[in-house]
């Protein structure tokens, strides 16, 4: 089992902050995201919101 490291989300919150320009580093901090593995975290979230939402 994998365990996603939640705190690796705010590892680079330089477009949060305002330190990195929204319109041009955008693609490159969801890029990062996608790198450590974003995806499957919300994809394994979904699965047991859906879980939860049917009661199994």
């Amino acid at each position: 089992m994998q365990v996603f490291p939640e705190a690796a989300i705010w590892a680079d919150p330089s477009v949060i902050t305002g330190t990195k320009n929204i319109g041009t580093d955008w693609d490159s901090w969801v890029q990062g995201l996608d790198g450590i593995g974003m995806k499957r975290y919300l994809e394994l979230n979904q699965q047991a919101y859906d879980r939860y939402k049917t009661g199994k």
